[in-house]
């Protein structure tokens, strides 16, 4: 009689925990309650989940089991990737653009256009794909031309770099009828030579191209009732002696009230291999020796 009250008693107790069991605990509140120490599940499932329907496991605050469908979000914030994983975010963000260069920089995850050639870069285009700048504007004065040289390369053209020449001086005829070199009585004032290209009486090409050449000659008018012929030239070419290219001739009048002048001008375009040389002449014609005329030589190149 007594057994049996015992097992009446555990089978009452039995039914009234039924619905909660606990390991370390007498006072279970989940139907598995762990009061301390590990869980482990030997020979769990090796098989792989299935998307879409398979859930994660996850444990809340109170270390009650739950599952949750897995969600992972990346986004891109200011040049960092974010993974965010059932509303998780991972940190650190992980950087997707560092940096860029070659005439690129990147600013917060944005590729930008501007900033120093790290190399030789080439932008080829072709008569369909062309190359256009939009809204450019107008300069209020004159800064420089940009340019392109026999390599396609673009370069700035200033009034510094650009090819000029101006040199002033005279020449004095030993004797008629013999043209010579506007450096026989000395060497010409430059009063400008951009380039370093103009040397005694001979201006070296430092680039091909074409160069307009202006050779202006004042010759001394007589006072004493005779004429004579003024003459110029304009040599170009191959150097150091350039062969004969243009020329041109003046008769000068004897002066009638005062000893006056007469200008010849001489203006023409050369075309010029780098290296190349033009040189000027002067000569007269049926006149007394001893005459000396000034001159003016202005070369710059057009191309």
């Amino acid at each position: 009689m007594r057994l049996i009250l015992i097992l009446i008693l555990m089978l009452v107790k039995s039914i009234s925990f039924a619905q909660n069991t606990g390991i370390g605990t007498v006072t279970p509140t989940e139907k598995l309650d762990v009061a301390a120490g590990n869980v482990r599940i030997r020979n769990i499932g090796t098989s792989p989940g299935v998307a879409g329907t398979d859930k994660t496991v996850v444990a809340d605050a109170n270390g009650v089991l739950k599952t949750v469908t897995t969600t992972n979000i990346l986004t891109a914030v200011n040049g960092n990737l974010i993974s965010t994983v059932n509303g998780l975010a991972s940190t650190p963000a992980v950087p997707i653009l560092t940096t860029a260069s070659n005439g690129l920089n990147a600013v917060a995850g944005d590729v930008r256009l501007g900033g120093t050639l790290s190399a030789p870069t080439t932008i080829a285009t072709s008569a369909a794909n062309t190359l256009a700048i939009s809204g450019l504007q107008g300069a209020t004065s004159s800064v420089g031309t940009v340019v392109v040289d026999a390599s396609s390369v673009l370069k700035l053209k200033t009034a510094a770099s650009v090819s000029a020449v101006r040199v002033t001086g005279n020449v004095t005829f030993v004797s008629d009828n013999q043209f010579y070199y506007t450096n026989n009585n000395g060497a010409g004032t430059e009063t400008f030579d951009n380039l370093n290209e103009f040397t005694s009486a001979t201006f070296t090409a430092a680039q091909t191209g074409l160069y307009q050449v202006s050779f202006s000659v004042n010759f001394p008018q007589p006072n004493n009732g005779t004429t004579y012929l003024g003459r110029a030239r304009i040599l170009a070419g191959t150097g150091p002696i350039a062969p004969y290219y243009s020329g041109g001739n003046t008769k000068i009048s004897a002066a009638v009230v005062s000893v006056s002048n007469d200008i010849l001008n001489i203006t023409d375009v050369v075309k010029l291999n780098a290296g190349q040389v033009i040189q000027c002449q002067v000569a007269t014609w049926q006149s007394a020796n001893g005459r000396t005329a000034n001159y003016i030589i202005n070369i710059s190149r057009v191309d």
